[in-house]
């Protein structure tokens, strides 16, 4: 797979969730952000988008609702 923006050990880091082989630069890229030996919280990637939960967030009621609003922004 190619990586055209992010180093070895920047994949490594944040994506397959190893300790960092050397200092990873923070968003400015002029900083360490990550110390070499840091372990990113969660684990890999897998593992962090696994307990991801989506539900839904709309009301039963929301088309009677929004009906409703409009039938009282037209009168």
């Amino acid at each position: 797979m190619k990586r055209p923006h992010l180093s070895a050990a920047e994949w490594d880091f944040w994506y397959v969730g190893k300790s960092a082989a050397k200092s990873l630069p923070g968003p400015d890229s002029t900083s360490d952000l990550i110390h070499r030996g840091e372990i990113r919280d969660g684990g890999d990637y897998q593992a962090r988008m696994s307990r991801i939960a989506v539900w839904n967030t709309v009301m039963d009621k929301h088309n009677y609702w929004v009906r409703c609003w409009n039938d009282f922004m037209s009168a």
